[in-house]
């Protein structure tokens, strides 16, 4: 039998990489033959209720923002369902689902007296070895992922994107691998303390999904923002500051904030490209800052281990 592998702080040469990695690694993966992705039907529920943790939630509303759909985290699920009569069917998105997934589920059957499918969206294949959980949903899709640190979540959430819009991951890697490293970030605007990310309009949901990787990875260190171009009107920039740099992911913008640069997008981008590009902007800033998540993951999964009661790892696997 194989000895289980653990990753500390003592080894975290061997297994550690940064989130602009995790990118190239995520697109290299998905360009190969080999990898499918599930089937979705997204179009299978007329009201169906999308349930997810962190960017698991924003990824739900990418997947199915084409249909009538509730969308709820797991704060406020129970409310939605009590409220919207003509639910009927819940779809719970969750990279690992060992955390949140059972409990959703179990709240799901508690809380309606007459059963309603319940779906789940994973990428852990391990799971599907246990019999007890399987028979909890109606049916589990699986999605390819790769080994990554905690809460990188890229391979994962980028893999079920990719499913919704259709992109070429090819592509994509084409496109980051013939950008110039100054069409990312300059080594002298890595002394910045506040980080604002900028996207246009119709990829809203993107600047949910970045904050939560600014929080994770610098917060309270540093600080990241993310608006639409559009939402950046409505006074993001009152307080002018020469800590904050302004990054402009594929719009024109001349007059909000004082630092500004600008980070082209391919044409016609969808979310799959975009939170590629944006996320491997997040990663070379992650090495250029000192080492505050490297520092943090392990002691962190430990502290998470006994909050949800089940063993997390430092590398997801």
């Amino acid at each position: 039998m194989k000895e289980k592998r653990v990753y500390t702080n003592d080894n975290i040469d061997e297994w550690f990489v940064y989130l602009d990695e995790a990118v190239i690694n995520a697109l290299e993966h998905f360009s190969k033959p080999e990898i499918k992705f599930p089937n979705v039907n997204f179009n299978e529920f007329k009201r169906p209720l999308v349930v997810g943790s962190g960017n698991a939630a924003v990824t739900g509303k990418i997947m199915f923002d084409c249909v009538d759909a509730v969308f709820a985290s797991e704060s406020d699920y129970l409310e939605k369902l009590e409220s919207v009569s003509d639910i009927d069917g819940v779809i719970i998105i969750s990279a690992s689902g060992i955390k949140h997934a059972l409990i959703i589920c179990d709240g799901v059957r508690k809380k309606r007296d007459k059963k309603i499918p319940v779906k789940l969206f994973i990428c852990n294949e391990k799971l599907l070895e246990d019999s007890s959980f399987v028979k909890k949903f109606d049916e589990i899709l699986l999605f390819p992922k790769l080994a990554e640190p905690y809460t990188y979540n890229t391979s994962t959430y980028l893999g079920m994107i990719l499913t919704k819009t259709g992109e070429n991951p090819k592509d994509i890697l084409k496109f980051i691998k013939k950008m110039k490293y100054k069409d990312f970030i300059k080594d002298e605007q890595t002394s910045y303390y506040s980080y604002c990310i900028l996207v246009p309009s119709h990829l809203h949901y993107s600047t949910e999904m970045f904050v939560t990787k600014f929080v994770e990875l610098f917060w309270p260190e540093c600080v990241g923002r993310s608006f639409t171009i559009e939402h950046a009107r409505h006074a993001v920039d009152i307080i002018k500051s020469d800590k904050e740099l302004f990054l402009n992911l594929g719009v024109k913008n001349d007059r909000i904030g004082k630092n500004r640069v600008e980070i082209s997008l391919p044409k016609d981008s969808g979310y799959g490209c975009a939170l590629a590009i944006g996320f491997y902007l997040i990663g070379r800033l992650q090495r250029k800052k000192p080492d505050w998540f490297r520092k943090g993951v392990v002691d962190y999964v430990i502290r998470a281990s006994t909050d949800f009661g089940k063993h997390i790892e430092a590398l997801v696997e």
